[in-house]
């Protein structure tokens, strides 16, 4: 939820101006996921979340809050349908006609359910004229297609870092974009990880500290935990780093997630600036 809340933040400050832009998935996955799936339900990660979420629909949560108003009355409409949506889904029918969306997936068999749901979704909804679909590894493939045509763009990063050599391939494909696209906005999704994790147990917050030094033009990070750090726990919250982040994206984060910390039990919140935007 911190990832697609960012995504929005992200969109919405991009679509202030008339002028198109791109966003780029690198690890699309389904793009959808449908709420009485058997494994969506044996997992039920979506009970604590999206769920909880939504139910504070017509309480005061998202008062004064634009940005969380438009993320619970999206989610909202999607759980009407029994939907569960992804980061590639949500990007979808956030965009304007005029913005492109490109979404990249590896794994063949979630390749195919994301030309499906997103050729679906793209119908039903009307949105977003131009969407591409790249059967191929998220990494090499964002490094192939930057810059974009429009010039101006999104870049959501968000792969399952089962394999601690990811960390460092996050590393190296932004440096990579950045010397192409220094103007890149960038979003790197990570989990925070306790000694439970074994090796990988503080990798985030090395990769999230390290972009600091190719991120010249600023790099902020908002985390949330909903549970304490202990070895028990595993993953025990998230945080997304943000180069580039467009003007006024940490106060907007800032107060929406002051305002979910209740609804998602957080046990904590922050925000903070590792790179002063130049």
């Amino acid at each position: 939820m911190l990832k697609h809340l960012c995504l929005l933040a992200a969109i919405q400050r991009f679509s202030i101006k008339s002028k198109p832009f791109c966003v780029f998935d690198t690890h699309a996955g389904a793009g959808s996921y449908v709420v009485n799936d058997e494994q969506v339900q044996l997992n039920g990660e979506f009970k604590t979340g999206l769920t909880r979420l939504v139910s504070q629909k017509e309480t005061s949560i998202a008062d004064d809050d634009p940005l969380l108003n438009d993320y619970i009355s999206t989610l909202s409409r999607f759980q009407e349908q029994g939907v569960i949506p992804g980061s590639p889904v949500l990007a979808a029918s956030w965009l304007r006609a005029q913005d492109a969306l490109v979404a990249m997936e590896l794994h063949p068999t979630e390749f195919e359910k994301l030309q499906n749901n997103l050729s679906t979704r793209a119908l039903q909804e009307n949105v977003c004229a131009q969407i591409a679909l790249h059967h191929r590894d998220g990494f090499e493939g964002l490094v192939g297609v930057v810059p974009p045509a429009q010039k101006r763009g999104i870049v959501l990063i968000d792969p399952p870092y089962e394999n601690a050599s990811e960390y460092q391939a996050v590393y190296q494909t932004i440096e990579k974009v950045l010397k192409r696209w220094p103007t890149a906005c960038i979003l790197i999704w990570y989990p925070l990880l306790s000694q439970r994790a074994g090796a990988k147990s503080g990798r985030s917050e090395q990769l999230r500290d390290s972009l600091a030094e190719i991120a010249l033009s600023g790099l902020f990070y908002a985390e949330l935990n909903v549970s304490e750090k202990s070895a028990d726990n595993g993953m025990f919250g998230s945080g997304v780093a943000v180069i580039n982040p467009p003007w006024q994206f940490a106060e907007t984060i800032a107060g929406a997630l002051q305002k979910l910390a209740k609804p998602l039990s957080a046990t904590s919140i922050k925000t903070h600036w590792l790179v002063e935007l130049t």
